[in-house]
């Protein structure tokens, strides 16, 4: 744990041996763009320079090259998390199983590939449930391009990213590849999840050694929720912040069905939840023993308001309620300025004089800060934090706990 860039590659492909990393790279150096190493200054190796700055004119904008319409991008790492029994794991290896036959995955478009799926429990537990999903959809065998592994990894082991990449580009056939899947993070990652040193290490093995041997890898992360914010990722909140997507599963209680709910696109529009029922299919194994499992089908229903969600402003009043209902209007985060909530108020008076204090601009100012306070002191609200302690933004708790970037700040907390 604690591995930069650099030490992981040097580990992984010098097996430890810093200069002869550097004398390596400098054998493959090509024109004058190089600089020299104080390791390796007695030994006159000059080393290639790795960073490369380009003039803006000719970086141009490239459109989203999606691997699922809208939902899976190319070259992406993607979390989908969700709690224990809520079905994320026959959806994601349906998910697996599409992107690795081409058949589209709840109603969107697909572009097939090989799919590797690195599980916790091994090969036993999947096997049927790829079978049940290749009988219900008319899927022979042979047609998957779908690789399991027979055991976990330990992504923090050395020896292990090793064996990984290693397996991926000689397990594979004719080397082509497309999408990693991991399930789950517990199992796979062998560091502590709410260490920051120790998820910014796996991000720099999956940034610096997987995708420096296959860049457009889209590789797919699953996990569980927090202890206590079921709503998003458990563990630190670099996982939020170096992934490109995180989507959460969530089981309708009592029923075979489960919500598929995007919370966080680095570079499109987050889209729309789509919502699953189970199916028992069942089959005999080549012994001729009976077996069943769950196929999950997607169906047009939207995505259900989250239980006991008007309890939690119920006894919310005046600057409060106006802050709190503005938070999420329409159960979708939004920007919240202060203006907006001047605005709000003064329509509230208008359309009942009297029920609302209307004070001068800068006291609604005031206001807002006060009820944000309130708020967020109260825990209806709360804020999420950088490793600096820096606020990066305001959230609801208890209705909508959305993962968001760095730059969707729900309420500007400026009062001047």
């Amino acid at each position: 744990t604690g591995l930069d860039a650099w030490d992981v590659n040097v580990q992984f492909n010098f097996n430890g041996d810093n200069k002869r990393a550097w004398a390596q790279w400098s054998s493959e150096l090509e024109g004058d763009n190089s600089y020299v190493s104080p390791d390796s200054q007695n030994n006159d190796s000059p080393v290639p320079r790795r960073l490369k700055l380009t003039k803006s004119e000719h970086i141009k904008p490239l459109p989203v090259e999606w691997l699922i319409q809208d939902y899976v991008e190319k070259g992406a790492t993607v979390i989908i998390f969700g709690e224990s029994q809520a079905f994320k794991t026959f959806l994601v290896m349906g998910m697996a199983l599409s992107l690795s036959t081409g058949r589209d995955w709840a109603g969107k478009a697909v572009k097939r590939m090989p799919v590797a799926y690195i599980c916790g429990e091994g090969e036993r537990g999947i096997g049927k449930r790829i079978a049940g999903w290749q009988l219900k959809h008319g899927v022979d065998p042979s047609v998957p391009e779908l690789y399991v592994s027979n055991m976990p990894v330990s992504l923090v082991s050395v020896e292990s990213q090793r064996e990984l990449i290693e397996a991926l580009i000689e397990d594979i056939v004719e080397g082509q590849f497309g999408v990693l899947v991991l399930d789950t993070i517990a199992r796979n990652f062998g560091g502590d999840v709410n260490l920051a040193k120790d998820v910014n290490a796996l991000f720099a093995y999956i940034d610096q050694s997987i995708r420096a041997e296959l860049p457009d890898i889209t590789i797919i992360l699953v996990g569980h929720p927090g202890l206590k914010e079921k709503k998003r990722i458990l563990g630190a909140y670099q996982w939020v912040g170096n992934s490109d997507a995180q989507s959460r599963v969530e089981r309708v209680d009592g029923e075979l069905k489960t919500q598929y709910i995007p919370v966080k696109m680095k570079d499109a529009d987050v889209p729309p939840g789509i919502v699953f029922y189970g199916e028992v299919v069942e089959f005999d194994s080549e012994l001729g023993e009976p077996m069943s499992t769950l196929v999950l089908n997607h169906t047009e229903e939207d995505v259900s308001q989250p239980s006991g969600s008007d309890s939690a402003s119920k006894k919310l009043k005046g600057h409060q309620r106006t802050l709190y209902d503005l938070s999420t209007k329409e159960w979708k985060p939004r920007k919240v300025l202060r203006d907006d909530f001047t605005d709000a108020v003064q329509k509230m008076e208008a359309a009942d004089p009297g029920k609302c204090d209307i004070s001068p601009v800068p006291s609604m100012h005031r206001a807002f800060g006060r009820a944000l306070t309130s708020l967020m002191e109260s825990g209806h609200l709360c804020d999420i934090k950088d490793e600096n302690g820096k606020s990066l933004k305001v959230r609801r708790v208890g209705v909508i706990e959305q993962v968001f970037s760095e730059t969707d700040i729900l309420c500007d907390t400026n009062v001047t």
